[in-house]
């Protein structure tokens, strides 16, 4: 984040929501029409702490961190969430690679693991036997870019992806592998938890190219995420990270007053990465 951002709390309601929105210029009649999803999805997302909202110089900004997979088949090709259909029956193209929102469980390997099982289960609705993700010993690919978001139009997003390796695995169940349209490379659907249909596809790599999909190794950011250093060692504890926080002006007072985390739980998430 840039010096001077503030970061909004969670809206007590919808209605909160939909005001501070509307304060900040953005045509909330935009919502729930054509592709985009309505304000109560947001709403829900903010409350799962899969996104945060910040204002930067009186506009209002979506942070997303998405934990990403790039699933790859025997005979090379790739696993795509082509498109998406809503329990109102609108449709949308995404022809995204799969991922997930993270949510705010700290940051870290243990924390990656969560969010790479939750894309298995409740996206792809499958097991580390069937796709195999290496997580351990992957080299680290994050992308920053911001952009308006599909889901909610005029609401400028920050989107931050830790992007991993994944295969299907050949000792599989053929019909487990089936599920997901193998050894044959079919395309298959599954439905989220709200009822929302996703259609998948594997796709070659050429055709990942031509959408612009990061099938290739990833490094790039914003320039406000450049020169940023991470905090060397891993045994931080509360005294110390308090010490570093006051030597750089930051008011340890707020720290563990009403939702915020405490200096303890910041310093379990920088000890692990």
């Amino acid at each position: 984040m840039c010096a001077g951002d503030v970061v909004v709390g969670e809206p007590a309601n919808v209605d909160y929501l939909e005001a501070l929105i509307k304060d900040h210029n953005i045509d909330i009649r935009q919502f729930g029409v054509g592709q985009a999803k309505n304000l109560s999805a947001l709403y829900h997302e903010l409350g799962k702490h899969e996104c945060s909202l910040l204002i930067r110089e009186s506009q209002l900004i979506r942070l997303v961190d998405l934990v990403v997979l790039r699933v790859a088949s025997a005979n090379g090709k790739y696993l795509v969430e082509a498109e998406q259909t809503f329990t109102d029956g609108r449709s949308r193209k995404v022809q995204r690679l799969p991922a997930v929102m993270c949510r705010a469980k700290g940051k870290g390997i243990e924390s990656a693991l969560l969010e790479v099982a939750r894309v298995l289960e409740s996206e792809l609705k499958t097991t580390p036997e069937v796709v195999s993700v290496d997580v351990l010993n992957s080299q680290e690919e994050v992308t920053v870019e911001m952009s308006v978001s599909q889901s909610y139009p005029g609401l400028e997003t920050i989107y931050r992806r830790f992007i991993f390796n994944a295969a299907v695995s050949q000792a599989a169940a053929p019909e487990k592998a089936s599920a997901i349209g193998q050894p044959d490379c079919r395309s298959f659907k599954t439905s989220l938890v709200d009822g929302t249909q996703i259609r998948w596809e594997w796709w070659s790599l050429e055709k990942c190219k031509k959408a612009s999909m990061p099938i290739q190794p990833q490094t790039s950011g914003l320039e406000e995420f450049e020169g940023f250093k991470r905090l060397l060692g891993s045994s931080w504890d509360e005294a110390s990270l308090t010490e570093l926080l006051t030597r750089h002006r930051v008011d340890t007072k707020l720290f563990g007053v009403g939702g915020a985390r405490t200096i303890e739980q910041l310093a379990s998430e920088v000890n692990s990465g």
